[in-house]
């Protein structure tokens, strides 16, 4: 569709700081009620556990400061694939630059993927700190946006209910969507005045976002970990610590923005993991001071 092309995106200024840095877009799914289908088997792919009925996921990529469509999926059974995945088969991030990020709810934070910036997760069992509060409310403040796309989307009526055949409905949200964008250029979700100061200050962002981008190869796949000794860790050595350049060029590599918010999702998710074995660790010496105490009181 000719409305919804990836060049919008560069109506942007691209932000160095803050929790939108690097952002160049922000990206969500929403599922639309569908008939029910005949079968059992298109009933579970197309059941919505959010709407509690069946229906159609889309998931869309938006402009961070004007709101304008950039991305489309084709549409996908509401319960058949995730955010994330419809996100991948779509190809959405081999569409960037490689210092761009795009902006997400916690649906998509996964390691395999650093180029979407995400909401900082309660550790379980603990607490946010100031600063990470106020950086989840900055994120949500700009991320509202593609929520407002799609409320604009919602108010058609065949968005919000269908009695038809399903295989049109891809055909008719894409219309719709079209729409959408239509009414987003005479109608603007966010109001910026484009005057020649304003263009060269994009242009400016941008070149400086592609100076100061940071480039981080994607992570390999893990092998057979080796047991190693928790006490006594080893130090690291000159392998360890070699250059990245003199590697052997084994095939193309993807390249991701990546920054501290990353580093901190991941190590939340590394302190549930030790909190999880720890208890299991404690259940484990419970049952063992029972049933030592159990076979006491029998030999007595």
């Amino acid at each position: 569709m000719r409305e919804i092309t990836m060049d919008h995106r560069f109506k942007n200024c691209i932000r160095l700081d803050g929790p939108t840095q690097y952002c160049s877009l922000f990206t969500d799914s929403s599922d639309f009620c569908v008939n029910a289908p005949t079968s059992t088997n298109d009933r579970k792919k197309h059941y919505s556990f959010k709407r509690r009925g069946y229906g159609m996921r889309y998931a869309i990529a938006v402009s961070t400061d004007t709101g304008d469509i950039c991305w489309l999926s084709d549409g996908d059974p509401a319960g058949s694939k995730g955010d994330i995945t419809i996100n991948r088969e779509g190809g959405l991030s081999s569409k960037l630059k490689f210092f761009e990020r795009i902006g997400a709810d916690g649906a998509y934070l996964c390691r395999k993927d650093p180029e979407y910036v995400c909401p900082i997760r309660r550790p379980r069992g603990g607490s946010l700190t100031e600063w990470q509060i106020s950086w989840n409310n900055d994120h949500s403040r700009d991320r509202i946006i593609v929520e407002n796309v799609f409320s604009r989307v919602k108010q058609f009526k065949s968005m919000r209910s269908w009695h038809h055949d399903r295989n049109v409905h891809s055909q008719i949200a894409h219309l719709v969507f079209g729409l959408v964008q239509v009414k987003n250029k005479f109608r603007p979700l966010r109001e910026f005045v484009r005057n020649e100061a304003y263009k060269a200050e994009v242009k400016r962002s941008w070149a400086m976002a592609e100076r100061l981008g940071t480039i981080v190869k994607a992570p390999q796949p893990q092998t057979k970990r080796r047991r190693r000794d928790r006490s006594s860790p080893q130090p690291a050595t000159d392998e360890d610590q070699h250059d990245d350049s003199n590697e052997e060029d084994h095939g193309p590599r993807r390249r991701f923005a990546i920054d501290e918010v990353l580093a901190v999702n991941i190590s939340n998710r590394n302190f549930e993991r030790m909190l999880v074995a720890e208890h299991k660790a404690g259940e484990r010496k419970d049952r063992l001071l029972r049933r030592n105490a159990r076979r006491q009181n029998e030999q007595v």
